[in-house]
């Protein structure tokens, strides 16, 4: 690993209406170039933003595709991550999409999360957490929400029998999981 320099959303895109196009336009281009006649994808689960909060210093959200569901983390300002050989903005500019970049461990408000670098021209460098990856077995964007908002409950009740706080994710979760969903 070497050190190299985060590049962040650019000024642009502070508007948060613009950022939220942006990141739809983004996923179309994806699915354009990648994904179009894929037969593993769902293509009836569409394009949809979910749960956006400026958090922490950092813009959070869930998207949800038609090849997987995951948050998305774009900090504010630069987070000090070391970047990964290869994954520079110069060095990943052109280079095919990659669904998971390289695994990062983070701390956060005193915990860790697990999340995937990545990169796009258009929205510079950003954290990725993966929460569904086969989409196959969802008829509707609200069916894949459900199955989100599942796991949160399993896990919230996991954590209280063992009695571990994590604060900055059930702050994320709850407010996931109170917003309306799509579909």
């Amino acid at each position: 690993m070497h050190e190299t320099t985060w590049q962040l959303l650019p000024r642009e895109l502070d508007d948060d209406k613009k950022f939220k196009q942006a990141l739809l336009d983004v996923h179309h281009e994806i699915y354009d170039e990648y994904f179009h006649d894929d037969p593993l994808i769902n293509n009836r689960l569409g394009f949809h933003l979910h749960a956006y909060r400026r958090t922490s210093g950092w813009r959070v959200v869930l998207i949800l595709t038609p090849w997987m569901l995951s948050r998305l983390l774009f900090p504010e300002n630069d987070p000090h991550i070391v970047i990964p050989e290869g994954w520079g903005g110069e060095e990943r500019c052109g280079t095919d999409y990659q669904v998971l970049g390289p695994s990062l461990r983070l701390g956060w408000s005193g915990n860790y999360m697990q999340s995937h670098l990545n990169f796009h021209s258009r929205l510079g460098h950003y954290l990725l957490q993966p929460i569904l990856m086969n989409m196959q077995n969802y008829d509707s964007p609200k069916q894949a929400f459900k199955a989100w908002n599942g796991a949160i409950k399993t896990r919230d009740k996991s954590m209280q029998r063992i009695r571990r706080d994590c604060p900055w994710q059930e702050e994320v979760s709850r407010l996931e999981f109170l917003q309306k969903h799509p579909g």
